[in-house]
């Protein structure tokens, strides 16, 4: 049984226990209101109870702790639905702003200039297309046309006005990003702080932090607002956090997170957050709940599509409008005009290989391309260049062919001289190298040769090497890396080449070191194995010294030619003459074996030069008709098919009819041509037609079909104000009689020289490497000092077969390269119609002299477009959109006429009609905008539903976590009077037991 004592004790600690939970009771109360507070409760615990002989008796109550009332399912589902619902409205305030940039009334009611800023943009663009109708009922109206560029601008300006704002509110967000990760890393600090004392606090095992605790979730909480967190609470109260799997509060150590600028493909610097240390790890893509995620998710989706469906809009708009406008002319032209293309640096040089098909349509991934980072596309066609006098409208037109497989240096080239005068020109037809670093020989030697001698290697069979054995040579000119030819014999007063001594006795290793030796040095030959065919060596020629070149000339043992090399000799004729009747005595029976066996020798029966000896092969037959038209024809000597005198004569008069040929009893072997017929012979193989003495006979042998003969052609040079300063003659001399006057390359260089500088002309021609291929030469003519020329009246057909002048084309892409000026044109005249084109500044500038004008008409291949040429707007996306600055300045740039002839309305009822037509992915201009509008009104409805949901989710959440962790003020008011009567009931108890401590204290004392 309890004592009296231990009595008192038992009300004591009811008094405790009663006072404790009035404690927490008015705690709860006072803390009604403080956000996220949970409410507390004290818990008790009965004391072990006493045993005695007279029963089990209690000993009391212990207060254990005071605990919180939290359910961390509920809270971790609260966390979540917070998260979705600031993601909503947060996106729901970005899309009200989104909905006040693009506000328009989806209709059409403009119809006059006076309410162009009226009904939004969707009215604006009906206003444009309408501007254009009523400027095709009148084309010339200056009013009009004023309209119609107002129209535009407007348009421009409104569209530019939205993506601009497009572009403040993204950076808005871009900036919001950083002070929302201010805010959580500030969280995340005090919530590492807070787990180091919440561990502090319950260290003891029977008390909670609860304080300190609340203050945790709390900002937990307001974490999970702007980004989705996960929470795990591990030993010693203390919490992880984690985002997307990784940890941002570790215990007691927070791993903020970390914001990073980048510069995206457009130029703008934008946020991204990354969770610090190591191995940083983006988390942008990741995080597309809470406030945070909305903001991201804006910035990184909804803002940039809408200003992709802006800029289609803006590109459509401007292309397809550009597209008629460039190929029109207005009631006036431009002196000069420039693009306004941005072109790739690396497709500007002469020699760059970039087409423009890499330019415009196919450029690389994230490159500034022309026309800014997203170009114009062009397909090949052509345009047609006006120059057209500002006085009385004389008129010039030049049709510029468009290929997209061209480079840009090429095209500009070619609208420069698309009225046949330029400053600079190259042959079309490309010689193989004159000068080069290294070169291979095309026909080889069997190994087995190896150790023979040069006159009896097989290929060497019908060289002068072979037929007379003995002392050769051949020169080899060398220029250094500055062009400069390098001079073999410095104490000789001329400019002498290195000269290589062959003997016919020579092995082939011998030629080697000739040639290394006769170059002092500067060479390296060597026989180098096939590796096709590991039987056969080739002679490999390279320059020592690195970026030297050289070139093989003047060879006179046939060696050089039989090996093959791809080394064009500048002083090598090239065209022998053609013949309208030729013959030769032979001795012998005209059904003689040209070949028989053993090969032997031609000249007993034939004689002649050498080589003496007709071996198996072919030679071609070239007639020309009275207007210099070939047709050719291919002879082949063998044994199956002509072997004889007679058998040839048969050939020859099969192959054309107007050639008669005839062998008479005294041994005469005839040829005659009729009705103005003329022949000669090429690529002979055999060695008949040198036999047969008719090797003069040789008509045009290097450049392929072309045929020229004697004659002279003019070079026209004028200033740059088109005025006539020099008319030089050029003699060409095509005669096979004249060995000394025979053309060559060096010669027709020479000749044009010589005529510039007795005519004191600024012309200079030369032989140039090809820019596309640097392994080949061309001819080049260039007029000095900013002067132009063009060539005129060549009757030796010298200027077409190298393709320069009009005729056919030598290398196959149908492009003239000089079309010529045919018009009688004296000194002191002026040049009209001239078109000039250059790169300047990273841009084309097309131009012409004196009181011209350029206009243009009919460009199929869009390029005019793409380029930005008289266009009426500049710019490539609704950033950029403006009206073009010549039509601003004078209304009567605007290009309405297709055909260039005034009164032409083709034009402006073709962009009238654009309105009309499905040029954006299947809808028209307006529909686009129309759909972009709807689409954004469509998600915001989306976002709206979303918000209702969401909102009411946590509603609920937040009502069932209020009802049972929030505090209730009538069940604490109920508490209150619970633990006041137990806290009497408990004193009364104290009370009582004194009373009786008294009764037996003092009764037992008396």
């Amino acid at each position: 049984m309890v004592s009296l004592f231990g009595i008192l004790n038992i009300g004591s600690q009811g008094i405790s226990a009663s006072q404790a939970s009035l404690d927490t009771t008015a705690n709860n109360i006072a803390n009604a209101n403080t956000e996220g507070y949970s409410r507390q409760r004290t818990v008790q615990q009965t004391l072990d109870t006493l045993v005695t002989a007279n029963g089990v008796f209690g000993q009391g109550v212990n207060v254990v702790t005071v605990e919180r009332i939290r359910n961390r399912l509920l809270e971790a589902q609260v966390r979540e639905a917070l998260g979705d619902t600031n993601f909503n409205q947060q996106m729901g305030t970005v899309l009200a702003q989104l909905e006040s940039i693009f506000s328009d009334p989806l209709h059409s009611v403009s119809s006059t200039t006076e309410t162009l800023y009226a009904g939004g943009l969707n009215d604006l663009i009906s206003s444009f297309f309408r501007a254009f109708q009523d400027l095709s009922t009148t084309p010339d109206s200056p009013e009009l046309r004023i309209a119609a560029i107002e129209s535009a601008q407007a348009l421009a300006e409104s569209i530019v006005s939205k993506s601009q704002q497009l572009i403040t509110l993204r950076m808005d967000l871009n900036q919001q990003i950083g002070t929302q990760v201010q805010t959580i890393n500030q969280a995340l600090q005090e919530i590492a702080g807070l787990n180091g004392a919440i561990r502090s606090v319950e260290a003891g095992g029977n008390r909670n932090a609860n304080e300190l605790r609340d203050r945790r979730d709390l900002l937990l909480r307001q974490i999970s607002e702007l980004v989705p967190v996960q929470v795990v609470e591990g030993a010693e109260g203390m919490v992880r956090v984690s985002i997307a799997g990784q940890w941002i509060v570790d215990h007691t150590s927070a791993n903020p997170l970390v914001v990073e600028t980048s510069r995206n493909e457009d130029g703008i610097d934008l946020v991204g957050i990354r969770i610090g240390g190591q191995g940083l790890h983006l988390i942008d893509n990741e995080v597309r709940k809470g406030k945070l995620g909305a903001i991201l998710e804006a910035r990184d989706r909804l803002l940039p599509a809408l200003s992709e469906e802006l800029d289609v809009l803006a590109r459509g708009v401007i292309f397809e409008v550009n597209r008629l406008h460039s190929a029109s002319s207005g009631l006036v032209g431009y002196s000069a005009i420039r693009s306004s293309l941005d072109v790739p640096s690396r497709a500007l040089d002469s020699n760059s290989t970039m087409t423009l098909n890499r330019v415009f349509n196919e450029p690389a991934p994230g490159s500034r391309s022309a026309s800014g980072s997203r170009p114009y596309p062009i397909q090949d066609g052509e345009f047609t260049i006006r120059v057209t006098d500002s006085v009385d409208q004389k008129q010039d037109t030049y049709a510029v062919v468009v290929n997209t497989d061209d480079t840009l240096a090429a095209l500009v080239s070619r609208i420069d001289r698309a009225d046949g005068i330029v400053s600079k020109a190259q042959s079309a037809f490309a010689f193989d190298p004159v000068f080069a670093q290294s070169v291979q020989s095309r026909m080889g030697v069997k190994n087995t040769e190896r150790s023979d001698t040069l006159a009896s290697l097989s290929l060497a069979a019908g060289t002068a090497l072979a037929v007379m054995p003995g002392d050769y040579s051949f020169e080899i000119h060398i220029r250094d890396a500055a062009g400069s030819r390098v001079d073999a014999d410095p104490a000789s007063p001329e400019n002498d080449p290195f000269v290589v001594q062959i003997n016919s006795g020579m092995t082939l290793d011998e030629l080697a070191n000739q040639i290394q030796a006769g170059s002092g040095g500067r060479l390296r030959a060597d026989w180098v194995s096939s590796s096709s065919d590991p039987s056969t060596t080739w002679l490999k020629i390279q320059t020592v010294n690195k970026n030297e070149t050289f070139s093989i000339q003047n060879d006179n043992s046939g060696l050089i030619a039989a090996l093959a090399f791809p080394l064009t000799d500048p002083t090598v004729p090239l065209v022998g003459g053609t013949a309208t009747s030729a013959q030769f005595t032979f001795s012998g029976a005209p059904g003689d074996s040209f070949l028989g066996s053993g090969h032997p020798a031609f000249s007993p029966a034939f004689p002649g030069p050498p080589p003496c000896v007709i071996q198996t092969g072919s030679f071609e037959l070239v007639v020309l008709d009275e207007n210099l038209v070939p047709t050719s024809a291919t002879i082949t000597i063998s044994t199956s098919e002509i072997d004889s005198l007679t058998e040839l004569r048969d050939a020859i008069q099969a192959a054309d009819p107007h050639l008669s040929v005839t062998i008479t009893e005294d041994r005469q072997f005839q040829i005659t041509a009729a009705d103005g017929r003329s022949f000669f012979f090429q690529n002979d193989t055999t060695g008949l037609i040198q036999a047969m003495g008719f090797s003069d006979i040789q008509g045009y042998g290097r450049l392929g079909d072309q045929v020229f003969q004697d004659g002279s052609f003019e070079i026209v040079v004028a200033n740059a104000a088109g005025l006539v300063t020099h008319i030089l003659e050029v003699p060409v001399s095509a005669d096979p009689s004249h060995a000394e006057s025979m053309l060559t390359l060096n010669r027709l260089v020479e000749q044009i020289n010589r005529s510039a500088e007795n005519a004191g002309a600024p012309v200079r021609a030369s032989l140039a490497a090809d820019p596309q291929d640097p392994n080949r030469w061309r001819l080049q003519v260039e007029a000095l000092g900013g002067s132009e020329f063009t060539f005129r009246s060549d009757d030796s057909l010298i200027l077409s077969a190298l393709g320069f002048a009009p005729g056919p084309v030598l290398n196959g892409t149908g492009d003239n390269p000089i079309l010529g000026a045919e018009t009688v044109t004296k000194t002191g005249d002026t040049l009209g119609g001239l078109v000039r084109a250059r790169i300047q500044d990273g841009q084309i500038e097309i131009a012409t002299a004196g009181r011209y004008q350029i206009m243009f008409t009919g460009d199929t291949s869009h390029f005019l477009a793409a380029a930005g040429i008289n266009t009426l707007f500049t710019g490539t996306s609704a950033k950029t959109m403006a009206v073009n600055n010549h039509l601003l300045e004078n209304y009567n740039l605007l290009a309405v006429s297709s055909d260039g002839s005034r009164g032409n309305n083709d034009t402006a009822l073709a962009i009238a009609d654009l309105e009309n037509r499905h040029v954006l992915n299947g809808k028209t201009i307006g529909e686009h905008y129309r759909g972009l509008v709807t689409a954004l009104g469509g998600e915001g409805n989306q976002v709206s539903q979303r918000m209702k949901s969401s909102g009411e989710m946590l509603r609920q959440l937040e009502a069932l976590q209020e009802q049972e962790s929030g505090v209730s003020l009538d069940e604490e008011s109920i508490d209150i009077i619970r633990f006041q009567q137990a806290f009497q009931a408990s004193a009364k108890i104290i009370a009582t037991v004194d009373e009786l401590m008294n009764v037996i204290i003092n009764r037992l004392g008396s």
